[in-house]
């Protein structure tokens, strides 16, 4: 799955692969309490999830490009 890392970079992919995971399962229960309490998520909440994830998927696709 990690495809050809550097041994450098094979624990902090792990890493984050752990975490992206409990990040999803994170996400997927405030749904599931959104819909059980009938509350939307403040969209201030979710522009700020949103700036989060755009810096960390930046980092990753420059780090796909260094030479």
């Amino acid at each position: 799955m990690l495809g050809d890392v550097s041994f450098r970079q094979e624990p902090v992919i792990e890493s984050l692969i752990v975490t992206l995971d409990l990040a999803k399962a994170q996400a997927r229960a405030i749904l599931d309490n959104a819909y059980e309490e009938n509350r939307s998520l403040p969209s201030e909440l979710l522009s700020s999830f949103n700036n989060d994830l755009c810096r960390i998927q930046a980092a990753l696709e420059t780090a796909t490009c260094v030479k």
